[in-house]
C-alpha cells in the first residue's frame, strides 16, 4: 500500500532543518510563501488563512491535548459526555499481528497525530495484513509538526487507534459536518461546512447560520444536490457550541449517524491553513471573526 507521506519526506527533512536553524516563525513564513506565492505580516495577520498560519506557532497545552486523537476523547467526555464518542476497539503503541487479527472485519485505523494518516478497512479479509501493519508504522514515524509547521502537534504521542467504522446503507462514510466556530469577542459566530462522500467523489458546501448556501468554493467542487438539515440539527449545533467554548476559533467535526451525533475531531488549522477561498472575500470575512 502507498504511504501518502512518501512524497513529503524530503520536504519534512528540509522543514526540520529550517526550524532548528532559524526557528518556527521562519519555517511558517517560508511555507506560507511557498504555498501561496505571497507574504504577510506574521505579527499582524488580517485574513482567516493568515491568522491560522500565525496560530501554527502555538505550543499551547490545550491545543496539543485536543489535536491528539487519543487525549481529545477525554476532553470530549468531560465537556459533553462519552455517548458522543465513536466506539473504540483499542489504542496501542504499535499495530501488531495479534491486534490486527483481533480487529473486526470493518474498522478504521488512524494515528493519534496528524491528518491523512488513516486507513479505512472495509473488508479485513481482502486486505494484506503485513502491508497494513507496515503502513501504520510508517505513519507513526511522520513528525507531523514539520509537515505543515503546526507546532502544537510536536508533543503528541503518536499511538495507533482502532475504532468502529460508521457506514450508511449505501456503504459510504456518513456526511461530515464541520462547524467553524468563532468566539468573536464574546459574540459567537459560526459557518457550516458540509463534506459529502469524503473518500469518494468528494464535494463541499458552506452554509451560514440560517443554513443558506454561501457562494463559496474551497478545495473541492460544490455539491449540487438538494441538502436538508438532519433531524438532529439543533443537537449538532449544541454539541459544537460546547466543544468550542475554550477556543477563539476551532473547527468542530461531527457526524449525524442513525439520528445520533458522533464526535469526529477538533481542528485548529483548517486544511493546514493553505486553502484558497473562491471568492477571496470569504477569507477576509472569516478573518473578521477570528479575534
Amino acid at each position: 500500500m502507498k504511504n501518502k507521506f512518501d512524497a513529503y519526506k524530503k520536504q519534512i527533512l528540509k522543514n526540520m532543518i529550517i526550524c532548528n536553524l532559524f526557528g518556527k516563525k521562519k519555517l511558517i513564513m517560508k511555507y506560507y510563501e511557498q504555498m501561496t506565492g505571497r507574504t504577510y505580516d506574521f505579527d499582524n495577520p488580517k485574513t482567516f488563512i493568515e491568522k491560522l498560519n500565525t496560530r501554527k506557532a502555538s505550543t499551547d497545552k490545550l491545543l496539543t491535548r485536543c489535536c491528539d486523537k487519543v487525549a481529545v476523547r477525554e476532553y470530549v467526555k468531560e465537556k459533553i459526555g462519552e455517548e458522543y464518542l465513536i466506539p473504540e476497539y483499542f489504542v496501542a503503541d504499535k499495530l501488531t499481528s495479534k491486534l490486527y487479527d483481533d480487529m473486526p472485519n470493518q474498522c478504521v485505523l488512524k494515528t493519534a497525530s496528524g491528518s491523512g494518516t488513516i486507513e479505512i478497512i472495509y473488508d479485513k479479509e481482502k486486505c494484506n495484513k503485513e502491508e497494513i501493519i507496515k503502513l501504520m508504522r510508517e505513519y507513526q514515524k511522520v513528525k507531523f509538526h514539520y509537515v505543515w509547521g503546526e507546532m502544537f502537534y510536536k508533543h503528541v504521542k503518536n499511538r495507533i487507534i482502532c475504532e468502529k467504522l460508521l457506514l450508511t446503507e449505501e456503504g459510504k462514510v456518513p456526511v461530515d459536518y464541520k462547524i467553524h466556530y468563532f468566539r468573536n469577542g464574546g459574540k459567537p459566530k459560526y459557518f457550516i461546512e458540509i463534506d459529502f462522500d469524503r473518500f469518494g467523489d468528494h464535494r463541499r458546501n458552506y452554509y451560514d447560520e440560517k443554513f443558506e448556501l454561501l457562494d463559496l468554493q474551497e478545495l473541492h467542487p460544490n455539491y449540487e444536490g438538494k441538502v436538508q438539515k438532519p433531524k438532529n440539527w439543533d443537537k449538532l449545533l449544541e454539541v459544537a457550541k460546547k466543544l468550542s467554548e475554550d477556543f477563539d476559533y476551532v473547527r468542530v467535526d461531527l457526524y449525524s449517524f442513525e439520528e445520533k451525533v458522533y464526535f469526529g475531531e477538533l481542528t485548529f488549522c483548517h486544511n493546514a491553513a493553505f486553502s484558497k477561498f473562491n471568492p477571496e472575500k470569504w477569507n477576509v470575512e472569516f478573518g473578521k471573526y477570528f479575534k
